[in-house]
């Protein structure tokens, strides 16, 4: 009887853990978008109109997180042509 109720334990604690995974996995990709949108909002603000070299990795991070159907540049540029 206890053997049963600590496999039912684990089991529901498997289920939970891979409902939680699939939340973060579709999640995660929201999270990181929201992080860079808001460091260039801070370079914007701080009166940068180039993205730091160093920035670059971070959107390229962004290419791979797209939806297949929408393309991503070739190529991050660096200046902002202002608004």
């Amino acid at each position: 009887m206890i053997a049963e109720a600590n496999r039912e334990i684990r089991w529901a604690q498997r289920v939970a853990n891979n409902e939680r995974s699939e939340r973060h996995a579709v999640k995660r990709p929201y999270i990181y978008l929201d992080e860079v949108i808001g460091r260039l909002e801070a370079l914007h603000l701080k009166g940068l109109n180039n993205v730091p070299r160093s920035f670059i990795p971070r959107l390229e991070v962004v290419s791979k997180l797209l939806p297949p159907e929408i393309d991503a540049p070739s190529q991050w540029r660096r200046h902002s042509k202002g608004c």
